[in-house]
């Protein structure tokens, strides 16, 4: 069976793809991957400075 593989498909620690749609509009396996671990510390503190507790 053929897939879908995106590579650097988060940004910031978060990913940007919503692969639930992807598969539902291609019907096709979707596979993300992140080549580097995220700064887990400043990604946290991203949604914090944004929107309150």
């Amino acid at each position: 069976m053929e897939g879908v593989i995106l590579g650097g498909a988060a940004f910031a620690g978060f990913i940007v793809v919503d692969v639930k749609y992807v598969y539902r509009e291609i019907g096709k396996p979707i596979i993300g991957y992140m080549s580097k671990y995220s700064d887990m510390d400043t990604t946290m503190k991203a949604p914090r400075n944004h929107f309150p507790a």
